[in-house]
C-alpha cells in the first residue's frame, strides 16, 4: 500500500474532483486534525484506507453490505408506525462485498474504542456477542424493533429531559455560528422535507459526522404545531468501495440499503438526486461512545455485549435480505468459520494496520507524543 500521507493525497484530489465549488475545505481540515486524535476517529475518517487493506474474503458471497461500519454507526429512528427502531443509520458507503467484511471492521472499531478504557471488554467476548446477534439476524431476517423490549429500551430509549434540551441547544449553536445559503437544489430539498405548514427558520452549515467532513451538509429547524423540528441534507457520492475496486460505473446504494425489506425506514428518509434528506431529533440519534458514559462510570454503550449483539442481529437481517443469501452466509459460517477465533484474529490484524497508519499520519502532522 501506498503511506497514508500519499494515499491521503489522492483521496482529496478525488473528493475535490467530485464535489468542485463545492468542496468544503475548511470542515476537511477539520477531518484530518481529527484523523490524528487516535485509532478510533482515524479509523472514522478513512474508510476510503480501510478499501485498500489485505482484507480477503475473496471466496465469500457477495451481498449489499454497509461498508463503513463501526460502533457510532448505530442508533435509533421511528419508523412509519411510530415504532422506534434500532440499526445502521449511515449508509453513504454501502456497497455490494463478501459478507464477513462488516462484520471484521465492526469488531476492529470495537477494539480501537476500547483499547483506553479501563471498563472494556475482551475481543472473544465481543465478538461472541456480534456473532450471536449476527446469526439471529441472518434467521429471523427483520429489524430490531425496540418497542415492547426489554433491556435494550432501557438503555437505548430511555433518554432524558436534560438530553432533550442539549440537543436543540446544540442544534442552535450551530445556527448562530454557521448561517448558511445553500445551492438552490439543496435549499429546494430541505424545504420538501418538512411536514405541510411548518414554518421554517434558516439553513446552517451543520457540523456533525468525521468521515463525511468535507462534503457539503445543511440543515434547518422548523417550527410546526407548537414544536421544534429538524431537517439535515448532506451530499452524497459514489461509495469508496466501488471506486477503489475499480466497479463501472462506481456507484452510491444509499437508497438501495435503506429500503431493503429486512428494514423499517424512517418514513422522512430520502434520496433526492446525490442528495440524502433526514429527520433529526433526540430520538433520532447516533449512539456515540463518549455521550454514552454515566456517573458512576459504566460500560460505554456501544460497547456493551447487549447492544453488540443487536448491532450483529441488524448486519445478519441486512445481509440476509434475500433468503438464498442468508442461507448461504449460515452454512458458511457453520462450515468454515465455526467459534470466533477467525473474526477475532482477523479484526485484531487489521486494528494493528489501522494503529500503523494512525502512528504515521500523526507524525506526518507534527503531533507525534
Amino acid at each position: 500500500m501506498a503511506s497514508i500521507v500519499a494515499a491521503e493525497a489522492e483521496y482529496r484530489a478525488w473528493l475535490q474532483g467530485q464535489l468542485g465549488r463545492e468542496f468544503r475545505a475548511k470542515d476537511y481540515e477539520r477531518r484530518l486534525a481529527r484523523m490524528a486524535e487516535g485509532p478510533f476517529p482515524f479509523l472514522r475518517a478513512t474508510y476510503w484506507r480501510w478499501c485498500d487493506y489485505p482484507l480477503g474474503f475473496s471466496r465469500h458471497r457477495r451481498v449489499l453490505s454497509v461498508g463503513d461500519i463501526h460502533i457510532e454507526n448505530f442508533g435509533t429512528w421511528r419508523d412509519a408506525d411510530g415504532r422506534l427502531v434500532f440499526g445502521v443509520n449511515d449508509l453513504d458507503e454501502a456497497a455490494v462485498m463478501q459478507w464477513p467484511h462488516d462484520l471484521v471492521r465492526l469488531l476492529a472499531s470495537a477494539r480501537l474504542a476500547a483499547q483506553d478504557r479501563v471498563l472494556g471488554p475482551g475481543m472473544t467476548t465481543m465478538a461472541r456477542a456480534l456473532l450471536a446477534g449476527y446469526r439471529h439476524g441472518l434467521a429471523e431476517r427483520r429489524p430490531v424493533i425496540l418497542d415492547g423490549t426489554s433491556g435494550l429500551w432501557d438503555m437505548l430509549v430511555l433518554t432524558s429531559v436534560a438530553a432533550h434540551q442539549a440537543f436543540w441547544a446544540e442544534e442552535r449553536r450551530d445556527l448562530n455560528k454557521r448561517r448558511a445559503r445553500p445551492p438552490a437544489r439543496y435549499r429546494a430539498a430541505l424545504r420538501d422535507a418538512f411536514p405541510p405548514g411548518a414554518e421554517l427558520g434558516e439553513p446552517y452549515a451543520r457540523k456533525a459526522g468525521t468521515g463525511s467532513l468535507g462534503r457539503p451538509r445543511f440543515a434547518v429547524i422548523g417550527e410546526y404545531r407548537g414544536g421544534p423540528v429538524l431537517r439535515e441534507v448532506k451530499r452524497l457520492l459514489p461509495s469508496s468501495w466501488s471506486v477503489r475496486i475499480g466497479e463501472e460505473p462506481p456507484r452510491n446504494r444509499t437508497r438501495e440499503a435503506a429500503s431493503l425489506p429486512t428494514r423499517a425506514p424512517d418514513p422522512w428518509f430520502a434520496v433526492v438526486g446525490a442528495i440524502a434528506v433526514r429527520r433529526l431529533s433526540p430520538n433520532n440519534r447516533k449512539i456515540e461512545i463518549d455521550k454514552a458514559e454515566t456517573d458512576p462510570p459504566c460500560l460505554p454503550l456501544p460497547l456493551r455485549p447487549e447492544v453488540l449483539y443487536a448491532m450483529g442481529r441488524d448486519i445478519g437481517a441486512m445481509h440476509g435480505a434475500r433468503a438464498e443469501d442468508a442461507e448461504a452466509i449460515a452454512a458458511s459460517l457453520e462450515a468454515e468459520h465455526p467459534g470466533t477465533a477467525w473474526l477475532t484474529n482477523r479484526a485484531e490484524r487489521l486494528a494493528e494496520i489501522v494503529e500503523r497508519d494512525h502512528a504515521e499520519w500523526k507524525g506526518s502532522r507534527g503531533t507525534a507524543d
